[in-house]
């Protein structure tokens, strides 16, 4: 659980075949990683020769919440596919890790500045909007989406909104226009975090 994040709540498996060299068990997976809960289900073909012994997975079925994501669906269909149930948990663990890193920025964020930090999807939501009581109608769209591809790697992608009324875009086009690019500079120098940090002070600092 410390090491990789997976908690597993049940485990069944049924023997459908055993000859002298060769097993077949159908095994039953759930559990949560981090917080993202997992059914697995999938048949193990065990075969012995000599003092050799190999197995195969096949019928690998994954139910996940997530998987309305639809990159997070292509993987877990991919994972199907290709029987691969180890790149699933690994890839899984390493997703659920970032899942649970922008949980917790986004909470801390909110709990330290909470007239600034606003979060309309609640802490699982993948943006946050940050707002100036000083400044009426000016505000921050900070949309932080966590990208799993279909061989399993996962991306964190931020990026920078601005919603600015209309007669405030008329004086300051260009100081506007500056911030989402400012926001990246700062993400690459300053890691997500502290980047956060320095865009929240701006912001409360401005009248």
């Amino acid at each position: 659980m410390e090491l990789t994040g997976f908690h597993f709540t049940s485990h069944s498996k049924k023997t459908v075949e055993k000859t002298q060299n060769r097993t077949v068990q159908k095994h039953r997976l759930s559990g949560k990683c981090h917080s993202i809960p997992f059914q697995v289900e999938f048949q193990l073909l065990e075969m012995q020769k000599d003092e050799k012994v190999s197995a195969v997975v096949s019928d690998l079925s994954i139910v996940m919440e997530s998987r309305e994501d639809s990159n997070v669906s292509k993987f877990v269909s991919r994972s199907e596919e290709c029987g691969d149930i180890i790149t699933f948990f690994r890839s899984l663990s390493t997703y659920a890790e970032w899942y649970e890193h922008r949980r917790h920025t986004f909470l801390h964020f909110k709990t330290k500045y909470p007239d600034i930090v606003t979060l309309p999807e609640g802490l699982l939501g993948d943006f946050i909007i940050l707002r100036n009581p000083k400044v009426p109608g000016f505000e921050l769209v900070m949309v932080w989406k966590i990208h799993l591809d279909e061989e399993g790697t996962t991306t964190p992608v931020l990026d920078l909104l601005p919603k600015v009324p209309e007669q405030v875009l008329e004086q300051s086009t260009r100081s506007v226009g500056s911030i989402p690019g400012s926001f990246r500079s700062a993400l690459r120098l300053l890691g997500i975090e502290a980047a956060l940090e320095s865009l929240i002070r701006a912001l409360g600092s401005a009248h």
